[in-house]
């Protein structure tokens, strides 16, 4: 069985249309070039970073805190002998 030589051109250029009817392919597209910076999106922290020095004090605070507080067991044997 052979086709049509006619045929196949035909059906080739109802698939091409149908692609430049969506967008998909064309000749004649402009393309916009950004010139936007990257750092024109970064977000600067609206307090000037202050909230890292109070993460990093509650830190410190706890480890304080609960380091004498888990730490009381190895000083209760001092503690029961010096108040007998």
């Amino acid at each position: 069985m052979q086709r049509s030589h006619n045929k196949d051109k035909s059906v080739e250029k109802t698939v091409e249309e149908k692609y430049n009817k969506l967008g998909a392919i064309s000749s004649n597209e402009n393309y916009e070039v950004s010139t936007e910076r990257v750092e024109d999106y970064i977000l600067t922290p609206p307090n000037g970073g202050w909230g890292w020095v109070i993460v990093c004090a509650s830190l410190v605070g706890n480890l304080i805190v609960d380091g004498i507080s888990y730490s009381f067991g190895v000083f209760l044997l001092e503690f029961v002998d010096a108040y007998k």
